[in-house]
Protein backbone atom coordinates (compact mmCIF):
# COMPACT_ATOMS: atom_id res chain seq x y z
CA UNK A 1 0.00 0.00 0.00
CA UNK A 2 0.99 3.58 -0.89
CA UNK A 3 1.64 6.17 1.95
CA UNK A 4 0.46 8.91 -0.20
CA UNK A 5 -1.59 9.77 -3.96
CA UNK A 6 -1.84 12.68 -5.81
CA UNK A 7 -5.42 13.99 -7.11
CA UNK A 8 -4.91 16.72 -9.36
CA UNK A 9 -6.54 19.84 -8.49
CA UNK A 10 -8.04 19.61 -12.11
CA UNK A 11 -10.08 16.81 -10.54
CA UNK A 12 -12.47 19.17 -9.51
CA UNK A 13 -13.11 21.79 -12.11
CA UNK A 14 -14.73 22.62 -14.69
CA UNK A 15 -11.57 22.73 -16.70
CA UNK A 16 -11.74 18.53 -16.76
CA UNK A 17 -14.36 17.31 -19.01
CA UNK A 18 -13.92 13.93 -17.44
CA UNK A 19 -14.47 15.62 -13.97
CA UNK A 20 -17.65 17.51 -15.27
CA UNK A 21 -18.79 13.94 -16.51
CA UNK A 22 -18.13 12.54 -13.39
CA UNK A 23 -20.19 15.73 -11.45
CA UNK A 24 -23.16 15.05 -14.02
CA UNK A 25 -23.37 11.40 -12.50
CA UNK A 26 -23.79 12.05 -9.48
CA UNK A 27 -21.85 12.18 -5.96
CA UNK A 28 -21.71 8.40 -6.19
CA UNK A 29 -19.79 8.21 -8.94
CA UNK A 30 -17.30 11.13 -8.10
CA UNK A 31 -16.54 9.57 -4.86
CA UNK A 32 -16.14 5.88 -6.50
CA UNK A 33 -13.62 8.00 -9.08
CA UNK A 34 -11.79 9.08 -6.29
CA UNK A 35 -11.79 6.00 -4.51
CA UNK A 36 -10.08 4.55 -7.63
CA UNK A 37 -7.29 6.52 -7.57
CA UNK A 38 -6.68 6.12 -3.37
CA UNK A 39 -8.02 3.00 -2.31
CA UNK A 40 -5.47 0.51 -0.50
CA UNK A 41 -5.16 -2.08 -4.01
CA UNK A 42 -4.25 1.45 -6.13
CA UNK A 43 -1.06 1.77 -6.99
CA UNK A 44 0.95 4.84 -9.33
CA UNK A 45 0.72 2.90 -12.76
CA UNK A 46 -2.91 2.67 -12.47
CA UNK A 47 -3.75 -0.94 -12.93
CA UNK A 48 -4.32 -3.27 -10.41
CA UNK A 49 -6.97 -5.56 -9.23
CA UNK A 50 -10.82 -4.35 -7.55
CA UNK A 51 -13.28 -6.35 -6.51
CA UNK A 52 -16.69 -4.81 -6.06
CA UNK A 53 -17.37 -6.40 -2.91
CA UNK A 54 -14.50 -4.20 -1.40
CA UNK A 55 -15.54 -1.36 -2.96
CA UNK A 56 -18.92 -2.02 -1.05
CA UNK A 57 -17.92 -2.81 2.01
CA UNK A 58 -15.65 0.34 1.93
CA UNK A 59 -18.14 2.73 0.59
CA UNK A 60 -20.78 1.60 2.25
CA UNK A 61 -22.95 0.68 -0.92
CA UNK A 62 -24.71 -2.18 -1.90
CA UNK A 63 -22.40 -4.42 -4.99
CA UNK A 64 -25.02 -4.14 -7.63
CA UNK A 65 -25.29 -0.38 -7.08
CA UNK A 66 -21.27 -0.13 -7.36
CA UNK A 67 -21.24 -2.59 -10.34
CA UNK A 68 -23.82 0.04 -11.81
CA UNK A 69 -21.42 3.29 -10.94
CA UNK A 70 -17.98 1.69 -11.91
CA UNK A 71 -20.08 1.12 -15.36
CA UNK A 72 -21.22 4.85 -15.82
CA UNK A 73 -17.71 5.63 -14.56
CA UNK A 74 -15.78 3.57 -17.56
CA UNK A 75 -18.18 5.28 -19.94
CA UNK A 76 -16.40 9.33 -18.84
CA UNK A 77 -13.07 7.57 -20.28
CA UNK A 78 -11.81 7.88 -16.34
CA UNK A 79 -10.79 3.98 -16.09
CA UNK A 80 -11.87 0.99 -17.62
CA UNK A 81 -13.04 -2.16 -15.91
CA UNK A 82 -12.79 -5.97 -16.53
CA UNK A 83 -15.27 -7.85 -14.51
CA UNK A 84 -13.50 -11.22 -16.00
CA UNK A 85 -10.30 -10.28 -15.18
CA UNK A 86 -11.20 -8.53 -11.80
CA UNK A 87 -9.14 -5.58 -12.96
CA UNK A 88 -9.55 -1.72 -13.42
CA UNK A 89 -6.73 0.59 -15.21
CA UNK A 90 -7.11 4.84 -14.91
CA UNK A 91 -5.50 5.22 -17.83
CA UNK A 92 -4.14 8.83 -16.53
CA UNK A 93 -3.24 8.03 -13.31
CA UNK A 94 0.68 7.12 -13.92
CA UNK A 95 0.71 10.33 -15.91
CA UNK A 96 -0.08 12.16 -12.45
CA UNK A 97 1.38 9.82 -10.33
CA UNK A 98 4.63 9.25 -11.84
CA UNK A 99 4.86 11.52 -14.60
CA UNK A 100 4.95 11.64 -18.51
CA UNK A 101 8.19 9.82 -18.56
CA UNK A 102 10.71 8.50 -16.74
CA UNK A 103 14.76 8.21 -17.43
CA UNK A 104 15.92 5.36 -17.81
CA UNK A 105 18.21 5.08 -14.96
CA UNK A 106 15.41 5.60 -12.42
CA UNK A 107 14.80 3.17 -10.13
CA UNK A 108 10.73 3.39 -10.55
CA UNK A 109 11.71 1.32 -14.37
CA UNK A 110 12.14 -1.58 -12.45
CA UNK A 111 9.22 -0.98 -9.85
CA UNK A 112 6.82 -0.50 -12.65
CA UNK A 113 8.47 -3.41 -14.68
CA UNK A 114 7.51 -5.66 -11.48
CA UNK A 115 3.99 -4.07 -11.40
CA UNK A 116 2.84 -4.64 -14.43
CA UNK A 117 4.29 -8.11 -15.05
CA UNK A 118 1.66 -9.01 -12.20
CA UNK A 119 -0.89 -8.45 -15.05
CA UNK A 120 0.61 -9.65 -18.09
CA UNK A 121 -1.95 -11.33 -20.08
CA UNK A 122 -4.61 -9.70 -18.56
CA UNK A 123 -6.99 -7.12 -20.89
CA UNK A 124 -5.19 -3.84 -20.08
CA UNK A 125 -1.43 -5.08 -20.11
CA UNK A 126 -1.31 -4.25 -23.75
CA UNK A 127 -2.70 -0.96 -23.52
CA UNK A 128 -1.04 0.06 -20.50
CA UNK A 129 2.42 -1.12 -23.09
CA UNK A 130 1.27 1.06 -25.76
CA UNK A 131 0.72 3.94 -24.30
CA UNK A 132 3.27 4.05 -21.12
CA UNK A 133 6.25 1.53 -22.83
CA UNK A 134 8.21 3.71 -24.33
CA UNK A 135 8.05 6.97 -21.62
CA UNK A 136 8.86 4.74 -19.17
CA UNK A 137 11.28 2.33 -20.57
CA UNK A 138 9.22 -0.51 -19.75
CA UNK A 139 9.40 -2.67 -23.12
CA UNK A 140 11.44 -6.07 -22.68
CA UNK A 141 14.90 -5.56 -23.56
CA UNK A 142 15.88 -7.90 -26.88
CA UNK A 143 18.34 -10.43 -25.71
CA UNK A 144 21.38 -10.15 -27.29
CA UNK A 145 23.09 -12.69 -29.68
CA UNK A 146 26.21 -14.80 -27.85
CA UNK A 147 29.43 -13.24 -28.76
CA UNK A 148 31.79 -15.71 -30.83
CA UNK A 149 35.08 -15.56 -30.50
CA UNK A 150 37.49 -16.11 -33.94
CA UNK A 151 39.97 -18.53 -33.84
CA UNK A 152 43.61 -16.94 -35.34
CA UNK A 153 43.44 -16.93 -39.23
CA UNK A 154 39.58 -18.20 -38.80
CA UNK A 155 37.30 -15.68 -41.03
CA UNK A 156 33.81 -14.91 -40.06
CA UNK A 157 30.80 -16.32 -41.76
CA UNK A 158 29.30 -14.13 -44.49
CA UNK A 159 25.81 -15.09 -43.25
CA UNK A 160 23.13 -12.80 -41.85
CA UNK A 161 23.49 -10.28 -38.48
CA UNK A 162 22.28 -12.02 -35.35
CA UNK A 163 20.28 -8.53 -34.59
CA UNK A 164 17.28 -7.50 -37.13
CA UNK A 165 18.24 -3.85 -38.44
CA UNK A 166 21.85 -4.08 -37.41
CA UNK A 167 24.29 -3.24 -39.68
CA UNK A 168 26.67 -6.03 -40.62
CA UNK A 169 30.12 -6.10 -38.86
CA UNK A 170 33.12 -3.67 -39.84
CA UNK A 171 36.51 -4.66 -41.40
CA UNK A 172 37.96 -2.92 -38.26
CA UNK A 173 35.32 -4.30 -35.75
CA UNK A 174 36.16 -8.04 -36.72
CA UNK A 175 39.94 -7.34 -36.29
CA UNK A 176 39.50 -6.19 -32.63
CA UNK A 177 37.37 -9.18 -32.27
CA UNK A 178 40.23 -11.34 -33.60
CA UNK A 179 42.67 -9.71 -31.32
CA UNK A 180 40.54 -9.70 -28.26
CA UNK A 181 40.19 -13.66 -29.20
CA UNK A 182 43.73 -13.84 -29.33
CA UNK A 183 43.94 -12.27 -25.85
CA UNK A 184 41.81 -14.68 -24.17
CA UNK A 185 43.32 -17.27 -25.94
CA UNK A 186 46.86 -16.14 -24.36
CA UNK A 187 45.67 -15.42 -20.90
CA UNK A 188 43.95 -19.01 -20.67
CA UNK A 189 47.03 -20.71 -22.16
CA UNK A 190 49.20 -18.74 -19.01
CA UNK A 191 46.65 -19.89 -16.08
Amino acid sequence: MRNYTTVHPRFWTLMSSTGTELRQLGAEATLTALYLITCPNSNAIGLYYLSPSRVSEELGLPVERVREILEAVCRTGFAQYSQGDSVVWIPRMAHYQIGESLSKGDRRVAWARKELKKFEGSTFHRAFLERYGEAYHLASPQPRAPIQLLRKGSVASGGQPSRVGSPPPSHERLQRAVALSEMLEKASRES
